[in-house]
């Protein structure tokens, strides 16, 4: 189970992320962010492929973020 928590102070622009995961060496995995963009967390559980550098395109081209996966 991983727990991310991601913030944004409007005032500043300020961008902070933090996580915590019961999986052993995949923290550095969780997040990822650009100040162009904003930040993504994935889940811990392995190396994960899905919220990638795709997704902080996608939001710095001003589009909702969205898993890649079919709803």
């Amino acid at each position: 189970m991983t727990f991310s928590l991601l913030a944004r102070d409007p005032g500043t622009g300020t961008l902070c992320a933090a996580a915590a995961t019961g999986s052993l060496c995949v923290g550095g995995w969780v997040l990822r962010g650009r100040l162009d963009a904003g930040l993504s967390a994935s889940r811990g559980a392995a190396p994960s492929t899905f919220w990638g550098e795709d997704v902080l395109d996608r939001m710095a081209g001003g589009k909702a973020p969205r898993p890649p996966w079919p709803r």
